[in-house]
């Protein structure tokens, strides 16, 4: 049994004509120990639906089991006591933390909730700022007085010292500089190995998902239209708008620039009818426009929205992946 399932979820906001739905009948997996990324352009409801998974926005439809229990059914009291295995880090560390209080006083917090005793909360609170490598004595020091990195390190120890089993990082390396980036990324990754975590992990970039993720699931106006092993997704992408983003990633070995996405992100409120893709689709049919493609495995965990693949229609190689 997957540590997390959600199926058929939806979050939307607004009614009427101006209802938008962020979130549109997505369906995911997480395995225990597992790293699964939502990718896509800003406004494809990647950030919202780790939200929603952890119950921080409202859901409109759908199931979200986590270790067998059903968190859309949960009231407040219950959700309550699973909060410290369900754990969350920000794009944004200084905005996330509390100015006014110490990152010692900040990593207790929840530790005191759950009602551990003052030496306890001490002691757990120094061995996680040190697994994060922050020196002895940042306990004492407020945000302000660390780098964006180390804010970083910071928010991901907040969210560690619960001995959470699911994390969902929110763009966790985007505000950062690429050296500092990659830092970030192998403590992720390292802290996953010895902690034994599963990540639901929101990224833009695809290389920093290739680096960090076992799966990745494409999205695109609220729903997911394609998923697949990491490296699969790379060598051999099966939807037009997967390509588009790996295109869209520099290549330094081959000195090929960035391909940039083409057109604009359609209204979210109104998305196109059909393929929710086919306005910016180089080969869209008619058939897009009248039919939605819905999800279809191709290959055993290899799945795709799209009416044209795999006929061949579209190269699938890609940087020397074979079809």
């Amino acid at each position: 049994m997957p540590l997390l399932s959600v199926v058929d979820l939806a979050v939307s906001y607004g009614s009427g004509r101006d209802r938008l739905r962020a979130v549109d009948g997505v369906s995911l997996e997480v395995g225990r120990g597992e790293t699964v990324a939502l990718v896509g352009e800003s406004g494809c409801g990647k950030s919202t639906l780790g939200r929603a998974v952890l119950r921080l926005e409202p859901v409109e439809r759908g199931r979200i089991d986590f270790d067998g229990t059903d968190l859309v059914g949960l009231g407040a009291h219950a959700l309550k006591r699973l909060r410290p295995r369900l754990q969350i880090v920000f794009q944004d560390p200084l905005g996330s933390l509390n100015p006014r209080l110490t990152i010692g006083e900040t990593l207790a917090v929840p530790l005191a909730v759950q009602g551990i005793g003052r030496a306890e909360r001490h002691e757990r609170v120094g061995a996680m700022l040190a697994e994060v490598g922050l020196p002895v004595g940042s306990d004492r020091l407020y945000p302000h007085e660390f780098s964006g990195g180390q804010r970083q390190r910071v928010a991901i120890a907040r969210a560690l010292v619960s001995k959470p089993d699911l994390v969902v990082c929110d763009e966790p390396v985007s505000a950062l500089d690429l050296s500092v980036q990659a830092q970030i990324l192998n403590l992720l990754v390292r802290l996953k190995r010895e902690f034994g975590l599963a990540y639901l992990f929101v990224s833009h970039d695809l290389a920093v998902v290739r680096h960090i993720a076992d799966r990745v699931l494409v999205m695109y106006l609220g729903r997911v239209v394609e998923s697949a092993p990491s490296e699969a997704l790379w060598s051999r992408p099966l939807h037009p708008y997967t390509r588009a983003l790996i295109e869209a990633v520099p290549d330094p070995a081959r000195r090929r620039p960035a391909v940039p996405l083409a057109g604009d992100l359609p209204d979210p409120r109104n998305p196109p009818s059909g393929c929710r893709f086919r306005s910016r689709c180089p080969i869209a049919t008619a058939r897009c426009a009248e039919e939605d493609p819905g999800v279809r495995e191709i290959e055993p965990g290899h799945a795709v929205a799209c009416h044209l693949a795999p006929t061949g229609s579209f190269e699938t190689t890609v940087r020397g992946g074979t079809p």
